[in-house]
């Protein structure tokens, strides 16, 4: 801190934000985010002594992707004494990530034009949150995966053991019909215990730009030649437009959407998609014609293995809605036994909230 700082008598406000922020770290900087002071819980919670903090500017302490907007739209809320609260991402010095709690407060007079930062390290509690939400169905996942992996093996042992039999039996009419049963239900429980695995093991999502159309192009492929066998009338219309997505992941879920449309229409099928966005969404709508589903099962079409179909598993909505979850979205469904059912999705364009994505001097209104 400068000799002027040094000997200058704090005034009523500065000691008030000192005195609320007196547990947590506390870092004192000029307009510009100099370090002029921190108090000994930086030590704590940055890893750096106070005296090593001083001197330095206040980015050291962002992380890479905030440098350019919320870290000068904090000191831009300062400049105009403005006070900012929230829970960021922060570095600690060893360059570690952490959750913490800031509010940014300042005094801007003519003696005393500093910017008060007061810090909590909450990165412990919001671990713990996700531990106690996921629990439960962390556990069901661990049954899911235990149980494909239980499949799995003699599953393909079975497989393995009916072709070598297939091929030393003498072929009949009687015995190809049955060799094809088997295997086709064979590679209808591969299929079971692959989605199972999937859902079980279910990577986090790679966000990048992704170009919808281009999801919708490929999610469609694997079915037109169903389509054009069953007739079904498809349309869809997509408006331009890029999201941050995990691409894979995204066309899965659009084809467990179009699959599951076609598997409800019956007579004249017709489905219908439309993509758009409402402010910073990404809105996809899917209806069909088909049976519909009754109000009193609706509710638990996304449970792992309920299914409104005789020979269906039920897994495909859950990976389905998972996959929606991951990506901070939503999904609502309406339907009506005979008259069908519409998906309405809702993924978030931009994740991020303003502060972290322009430039608040640009607005002219905070």
């Amino acid at each position: 801190m400068s000799s002027e700082c040094n000997t200058h008598i704090l005034s009523k406000e500065i000691n008030e934000e000192i005195l609320f922020a007196v547990q947590n770290a506390v870092i004192i900087t000029d307009p510009q985010g100099m370090i002029l002071n921190a108090n000994s819980r930086v030590k704590q919670v940055f890893g750096y002594t106070s005296e090593g903090l001083t001197g330095k500017n206040l980015s050291i302490l962002f992380t890479s992707e905030d440098q350019d907007y919320l870290y000068p739209n904090l000191l831009y809320l300062a400049e105009q004494c403005e006070v900012f609260e929230d829970e960021i991402m922060l570095l600690r010095r060893n360059k570690a990530r952490f959750f913490a709690h800031v509010r940014v407060s300042s005094c801007r007079k003519p003696a005393n034009n500093l910017n008060f930062f007061s810090i909590i390290d909450i990165d412990k509690t919001k671990k713990m949150e996700k531990v106690f939400k996921q629990i439960n169905y962390e556990d069901l996942v661990k049954l899911a995966n235990g149980v494909a992996h239980e499949i799995r093996n003699p599953l393909v042992g079975i497989g393995g053991f009916l072709r070598k039999l297939y091929k030393s039996c003498v072929a009949s009419v009687e015995g190809e019909e049955y060799y094809n049963l088997i295997h086709s239900n064979l590679k209808k429980i591969e299929s079971i215990v692959e989605k199972v695995g999937f859902f079980a093991g279910m990577p986090e999502p790679v966000l990048k730009k992704v170009e919808i159309q281009e999801v919708m192009d490929i999610a469609k492929q694997d079915f037109q030649e169903r389509i054009n066998n069953t007739g079904c009338k498809l349309d869809i219309e997509v408006e331009p437009l890029e999201l941050m997505a995990d691409r894979i992941l995204l066309i899965r879920a659009m084809k467990i959407l179009i699959e599951n449309s076609l598997d409800a229409c019956e007579e004249n099928p017709k489905i219908t998609i439309r993509v758009f966005t409402v402010d910073n969404e990404c809105k996809v709508l899917v209806k069909d014609n088909g049976r519909g589903i009754p109000s009193d099962i609706l509710p638990y079409i996304f449970h792992p293995f309920f299914s409104t179909k005789a020979d269906g598993a039920g897994i495909d909505l859950s990976i389905f809605k998972r996959i929606v979850d991951n990506h901070q979205g939503r999904i609502d469904v309406d339907s009506q036994k005979g008259k069908g059912t519409s998906f309405d999705i809702s993924i978030p364009l931009e994740r991020r909230k303003i502060i972290r994505t322009n430039l608040l001097e640009n607005f002219s209104s905070i």
